[in-house]
């Protein structure tokens, strides 16, 4: 984080407006007199980032000059190579203003491409921003007056977690964060693997016990083919004998009528005989009687 530009106005000693310019500047050093506002111009500072200072603490009204019913404080700073604003107020009677903003370029009227409002969704903010919370800020880039034997009597982990905020290894943690989550995700594929090839051998080793089984069945299924070809000729075999049966039985019924009817055909025969004999008798008569007639008319013409 580089701070660019700073006002204050009814911010402690500073009843009316004040700017401080930091661009372009390599190293900085605010020296004065005691009660110049040196102090408040680091507790400024503070206040625009974390809405408190080290000496007065979260949001309190004791930050309001004494002549002044409220405070504005404006911080411009650069992370990253991204512009942002930090803007708070507090007021004597009433709420207090807490905005973040992100501009295109460092001037009030650029684009805003990043709005955060609220004191602790800002204050959230700063901490990634920044990757330092309160207590890390002032234990290290920002040390208030008598702080720094602080810092030096803090305990290991908390110099460590410190130096890296300052110093950016916090991403180092987050690489290991990372690489163990990954590491645990390709030791589960691997467990999922092993898993896949037992499941493997054991299908190919069942597989093996079921071949000879599959083989036989196989050739059992041939048979049965067979069978059932040969089943299809008995069938059809035995329809055609049925049908052979049918039409004897249906001869043989025909028979026994024509046997039952015989008797009766001799009589017919007789019969046939009979009137075959009358026949001639008749045609014998017709003849005598047309001899007869012929004779008749001969012996009419005679006598005539």
């Amino acid at each position: 984080m580089r701070p660019l530009e700073l006002t204050l106005r009814g911010f402690q000693s500073y009843a009316s407006e004040q700017t401080f310019d930091f661009r372009d500047r390599r190293l900085l050093g605010v020296v004065g007199p005691i009660g110049s506002g040196k102090s408040s111009l680091l507790d400024g500072i503070a206040f625009a980032l974390y809405g408190k200072t080290p000496r007065a603490g979260r949001g309190t009204r004791d930050l309001i000059n004494q002549r002044g019913a409220s405070a504005h404080v404006e911080l411009w700073f650069e992370v990253e190579g991204e512009i942002w604003r930090a803007v708070r107020a507090l007021r004597r009677k009433g709420q207090s203003a807490h905005n973040l903003y992100r501009h295109a370029e460092a001037d009030a009227e650029s684009e805003r491409l990043e709005e955060v409002t609220g004191e602790r969704a800002m204050t959230a903010r700063i901490d990634e921003l920044l990757g330092l919370d309160f207590d890390a800020f002032n234990r290290s880039v920002f040390l208030a007056q008598n702080r720094f034997a602080e810092f030096l009597q803090a305990t290991a982990a908390q110099r460590d977690a410190v130096l890296k905020g300052v110093f950016g290894f916090d991403r180092l943690d987050q690489m290991a964060v990372v690489a163990k989550a990954r590491r645990d995700d390709v030791r589960e594929q691997l467990a999922d693997l092993e898993r896949l090839r037992s499941e493997v051998e054991a299908d190919r080793e069942t597989l093996g016990k079921t071949t000879p089984a599959l083989e036989a069945a196989r050739v059992r299924s041939a048979e049965l083919d067979a069978s059932h070809a040969k089943a299809s000729e008995l069938e059809a075999a035995t329809e055609a004998g049925r049908r052979d049966v049918e039409r004897a039985e249906r001869r043989l019924g025909e028979l026994e009528d024509v046997a039952a009817q015989l008797p009766a055909r001799k009589q017919t025969a007789e019969l046939l005989v009979r009137a075959s004999a009358g026949s001639d008798q008749l045609e014998a008569a017709e003849a005598t009687l047309a001899s007869a007639t012929d004779d008749l008319e001969a012996a009419r013409r005679h006598h005539a």
